[in-house]
């Protein structure tokens, strides 16, 4: 490919393309130091940009990523098997096997199955079957139809179902799955059980908004503002934890009586 940069012509040649089905992404192979000099960012940034315009995606692919163990040595492993056949016999035996159990350990379906595990193992690289590539392989290991395990790059692009992105006359809607949706509720809630809202704090210390506040930014409770935390759109979430001290400290101490004091100085 050649650019135009501050008015020099420039070449790039890429290291790898890429290509799943219509997806395509151009792979730039770096050391780690390399990857972070700033000349070079600031020429992948552009060399990125220019190739989005022709429909290429664009990564850098560090030393440190592509010798991640255990994969590098599961990879290794498995591609030993990139010569073997597999009958259509033994594939329509895995098939029947995992059509009643999606997930299998690899010993098991080799046996099940009456296929050898070199043979399973190539119907990984095709991707067929999949494995756990972040864990150490043997006849324990997991073998699903599904992808399983970290899909950290590179892995095929998920596809995306038709039900998940409709064109409505001029607009584009997302329908999110429900299951996902839920789990993410669900440990929202989970997270925000921990906090309480401003009329919550207000009424178990029987303080203003801004005296709240003030104490909070004293140091004296821990609060998030609600958008920064996916919390309720309101100013500000506190701590009940730390609530709940500064009340079971006024019930069980007495404090001395002042002309006048501020609430910081009063909890401290």
């Amino acid at each position: 490919m050649h650019y135009h940069h501050e008015g020099a012509r420039h070449r790039y040649t890429p290291d790898i393309l890429v290509v799943w089905g219509a997806h395509q992404e151009v792979v730039e192979v770096k050391d780690d130091a390399e990857a972070e000099l700033a000349e070079n960012r600031a020429r992948f940034a552009r060399i990125g940009g220019l190739l989005a315009e022709h429909g290429y995606r664009f990564r850098i692919w560090k030393r440190s990523e592509i010798s991640a163990e255990p994969r590098l040595r599961n990879a290794n492993l498995v591609l030993r098997y990139r010569s073997v056949t597999v009958s259509a016999a033994e594939q329509e035996r895995l098939r029947r096997v995992l059509s009643s159990t999606p997930e299998m350990r690899l010993g098991t379906l080799a046996e099940t199955s009456q296929t050898p595990v070199q043979n399973v193992l190539r119907l990984v690289i095709e991707g067929t079957l999949h494995l756990d590539w972040w864990k150490p392989l043997g006849l324990d290991s997991s073998v699903s139809i599904a992808p399983i395990g970290p899909q950290v790059w590179p892995v095929p692009p998920l596809p995306v179902s038709p039900t998940s992105f409709q064109e409505i006359g001029c607009r584009l809607e997302c329908w999110i799955r429900r299951e996902s949706l839920n789990r993410w509720i669900a440990a929202n809630d989970a997270e925000l059980a921990a906090y309480m809202d401003q009329p919550e704090a207000k009424r178990t210390l029987g303080l203003r908004k801004s005296a709240i506040v003030n104490v909070a930014a004293a140091g004296l409770i821990r609060y998030v503002k609600g958008p920064a935390q996916n919390f309720p759109n309101r100013c500000h979430f506190f701590l009940r934890e730390d609530v709940m001290k500064i009340k079971h400290a006024f019930q069980n101490h007495a404090v001395a009586v002042k002309d006048y004091s501020k609430p910081a100085e009063i909890i401290a």
